[in-house]
């Protein structure tokens, strides 16, 4: 991966997502961090939905 600023995010996971069966590739789950900033350009190039968790109740927090 070039980089770890958002486009660099963005456009890895884009290039890996492709690859997963169709029915594991329908949205994807994020924390709040700065690298997903690009997540609505994401969605129009994917059509992969993006939704981030709330850190005081997701898993990673307990």
């Amino acid at each position: 991966m070039a980089g770890h600023g958002a486009e660099a995010v963005r456009d890895a996971i884009a290039r890996t997502i492709v690859n997963l069966p169709e029915e594991l590739r329908w949205s994807l789950t994020w924390d709040q961090g700065a690298e997903m900033s690009q997540h609505a350009r994401f969605k129009v190039d994917t059509g992969v939905h993006v939704d981030f968790c709330d850190p005081p109740k997701s898993m990673a927090a307990r």
